[in-house]
């Protein structure tokens, strides 16, 4: 087989390029997205892996119509180290508003795969908003619920990760009518991300599922633009 891809290009912009996740709830209700931002050039920063979890080989796999175990391997041992041009969370890029784009994936895809599109536009000035649809066209996502445990000092809860993966019509099932839910769907979520990014540019707090520390009040944005991948 041919060598392995090492990393997602890099933008072409006059602007580094930073990227950090966000998680809202409740349940699968909430928004989940990544966001790619111009950033100070901060060189203690790493850059990002370019698929960030085990669960999205598999949902590729099985998207592909290949052996989800095997292929999920194949797919792991080419990409897994393959990283992209974007700092994770580094300090958004003060003294400017930057015109915000929603960024909606193709079928079978998901938030990350559109990595190179999504930072060569960060790179030249946007904030994109990388949704990832529940809508069970993503090859795989998932969401966060609160676990409970009993312990002998009384009960604690943790946050578990409830996986969806890509689901096909059945054959009983009208195509159209299927697709036109999953759109529906799609545009619901891009919305609710829009408004979401409008609350935290008025200075609204946001509350993130995910155990990440990048401070959202830096976020500052302007007038807005849409994009949504071929599908």
């Amino acid at each position: 087989m041919g060598s392995k891809l090492e990393q997602i290009p890099a933008g072409k912009g006059p602007y580094s390029v930073s990227c950090t996740d966000l998680m809202t709830g409740p349940g699968i209700q909430g928004i989940f997205l990544r966001l790619y931002y111009p950033s100070q050039n901060d060189a203690g920063c790493k850059d990002v892996k370019w698929i960030p979890k085990k669960e999205y080989y598999f949902g590729l796999s099985t998207f592909l119509q290949t052996c989800g175990t095997v292929g999920a391997f194949i797919l792991a041992h080419y990409f897994d180290s393959v990283t992209c041009h974007a700092k994770w969370d580094a300090t958004f890029r003060p003294g400017e508003r930057y015109p915000v784009i929603i960024f909606s994936h193709g079928l079978g895809a998901f938030r990350t795969l559109y990595s190179a599109v999504c930072i060569e536009m960060a790179s030249r000035g946007f904030v994109v908003a990388s949704v990832e649809h529940r809508d069970q066209s993503a090859s795989a996502t998932y969401y966060c619920k609160e676990k409970l445990f009993s312990e002998a000092k009384g009960s604690t809860s943790e946050m578990q990760e409830e996986w969806i993966y890509y689901r096909r019509p059945k054959a009983n099932e009208d195509d159209a009518s299927f697709r036109r839910q999953q759109v529906l769907q799609r545009a619901d979520e891009c919305i609710r991300a829009l408004d979401l990014l409008l609350d935290i540019n008025s200075g609204k707090p946001v509350a993130n599922l995910l155990p990440i520390s990048f401070d959202w009040t830096q976020v500052k944005v302007k007038e807005m633009a849409h994009l949504s991948s071929n599908q």
